[in-house]
């Protein structure tokens, strides 16, 4: 440990002797590292941190499957779901999720906030535990339970300014009263392919849901569920088949062809994200790797200069080893303090990830700097040093007395061995740097091509709100037609605008709505999946987007409630 001290001494010394060599590698190294680290950061949140529940590898996803039409990741109906829940022995328990629209008010301006109705039994399979009061109980599910919500911590500190006194306050959602109950903490997590829920009810409760209770038809129900101690998940998966083929003997209409499959949830959380996230951890990887030979060319040409004083002191008695160690003591000073200046780069990297990140990205809200992360960087920084430090100590050591200090003479120039090394590490430098150049102009092409792909539709100068009518104020259909037909009349009377047009769901964003459909004269195969995804929209909605007619006519005023049903279908469907 005494050499070690000395030989860092020695080598801080020599460092501040060049103190813009040191400069230019400390900045090199700090890139490098931080660039790392921040991607890291990334990776750690949403790939590598156990999720925030108690024994969470139990926890699982259960999905409806369609293997004939390629079906994998579908919901579940209701009544499907409680048959599963009652017959299984796999699972503690079995919990079902639907999300949806709420308008809030009474808490400043009305706002429209994402809810979760869920079965009471979710919080409990989850682990979760509330900051304030309590989760959902079964009590709460009763017909005659007066409803409750549960806040996330989010909407808490947002709209009720964190005020611990919040428990048992009214809110409106949809001009519905809801008694507060509880407030889950932050890292509780919405279950994956859904959008972050901001409170929580009681699904059987929810009278948007109360259509859909008795139809078995349907998969509308994300299913999530714990094992039970010491059962894997092909067991499981082969209790919840049986339990599936005994529903398509009893309901071959809604069930025949349709099996399960069961995911751990923290897999279907990131199956979407986990291959972009290893190539960029692997992209910024080669960066680092390309700093690392930058600094090692540096440093041997730096070595060059010393050749004369490595002999000397080799003449002196200087071993090799110790000659490497002191080489080794530099580089290492300037990996440690590039690290630490790397870290610092990668806090300010991180926030600025997070608001560039997707919004949907699983688990954005826990990026950050923690242990594990620091772990990373502090290795990081270690094999930058042994990286482009070994090299230039080890070939400056080799040197002997005579042919060091004749080399370090005037006019001599540097030694064959240098020369060979120096063209190795540029060699691998050059070849990393032609792997990112590759796979730079393949991103910029795809990218290229995703921006001139056609949409169908023109989103130019058009903006986008949304809004939930209240059930108990607009229950049936033609209230909610009069409310629409108002308000796009209300808007087109204001100055700048030139259209207006209501739909459900807006283009892209994906399966909001789904029906089941039948071709005239084509006979019915048992178990296919005839059904597509649909929007609603009024007849402006075309002209406003400037999508293309290709046959027939778009919709007028006179298609109303009491005309005859028509749609518009596209060109896929068409095809199909």
């Amino acid at each position: 440990m005494k050499n070690v001290g000395r030989d860092l001494r020695v080598g801080a010394r020599m460092l501040v002797k060049s103190p813009g060599f040191a400069a230019v590698v400390l900045v090199t190294v700090a890139l490098g590292v931080g660039a790392n680290t921040a991607i890291f950061s990334v990776v750690n949140a949403v790939l590598l941190r156990p999720l925030p529940y108690a024994e969470p590898e139990r926890i699982v996803r259960v999905y409806q499957t369609l293997p004939k039409e390629g079906v994998a990741n579908n919901g579940v109906s209701f009544l499907n779901y409680t048959d599963f829940a009652a017959q299984v022995r796999s699972f503690e328990g079995l919990g079902a999720i639907r999300m949806h629209d709420f308008t809030l008010t009474g808490q400043g301006d009305p706002v429209l906030v994402v809810a979760g109705t869920l079965t009471s039994n979710v919080f409990g399979l989850l682990g979760s535990r509330p900051l304030l009061g309590r989760g959902l109980v079964p009590s709460d599910d009763a017909a005659d339970a007066p409803p409750v919500a549960v806040l996330t911590e989010k909407l808490w500190r947002e709209r009720f300014g964190a005020d611990p006194g919040v428990l048992g306050k009214s809110v409106q959602l949809d001009q519905r009263p809801f008694s507060v109950v509880g407030v889950m903490p932050a890292i509780f997590l919405t279950p994956p392919n859904v959008p972050p829920a901001e409170l929580w009810t009681p699904l059987p409760k929810d009278p948007v849901f109360a259509d859909l209770q008795q139809k078995r038809g349907g998969h509308y129900l994300t299913i999530v569920g714990r094992l039970k101690d010491g059962v894997t998940i092909p067991q499981a998966e082969a209790d919840l088949a049986m339990v599936a083929k005994g529903l398509a003997k009893q309901f071959p209409k809604e069930n025949e062809g349709w099996g399960v499959r069961i995911v751990p949830l923290s897999e279907s959380l990131v199956s979407g994200v986990r291959t972009a996230l290893l190539l960029l951890l692997g992209a910024v990887a080669f960066v680092f790797l390309i700093a690392c030979a930058n600094v090692a060319n540096l440093l041997l040409a730096r070595a060059s200069g010393r050749s004369r004083e490595f002999a000397i002191r080799t003449a002196l008695g200087a071993g090799r080893s110790t000659l490497v160690a002191q080489s080794l003591a530099e580089s290492l000073l300037l990996g440690l303090a590039g690290g630490a200046l790397g870290i610092a780069l990668a806090f300010a990297a991180t926030g600025a990830l997070r608001a560039w990140l997707p919004g949907d990205l699983p688990r954005i809200g826990e990026i950050g700097i923690d242990a594990r992360v620091l772990a990373f960087s502090l290795a990081a920084s270690l094999l930058a040093a042994a990286v482009f430090g070994l090299a230039p100590a080890l070939q400056s050591s080799s040197a002997g007395v005579a042919g060091a200090l004749k080399e370090g003479s005037a006019g001599t120039g540097e030694s064959r061995g240098k020369k060979r090394l120096r063209g190795v590490i540029v060699g691998l430098e050059t070849a990393f740097a032609f792997v990112l150049l590759v796979g730079a102009g393949l991103l910029a092409r795809s990218f290229v091509r995703l921006q001139n792909v056609p949409l169908g539709f023109d989103p130019s100068h058009v903006l986008t709100a949304g809004m939930s009518l209240p059930r108990t104020q607009y229950s049936k259909p033609e209230q909610w037609l009069g409310f629409y037909e108002t308000l796009v009349q209300r808007l087109e009377d204001k100055p700048g605008v030139e259209g207006v047009a209501a739909s459900l769901p807006l283009p892209l964003y994906g399966a909001g709505l789904n029906f089941a459909f039948k071709i005239e004269g084509r006979a019915e195969t048992p178990g296919a999946d005839l059904s597509a995804n649909y929007t609603s929209a009024t007849p402006a909605y075309f002209q406003l987007l400037k999508i293309r007619l290709l046959q027939g006519r778009l919709f007028t005023e006179q298609d109303g409630r009491e005309s005859a049903k028509v749609c518009v279908i596209s060109q896929t469907f068409a095809k199909r």
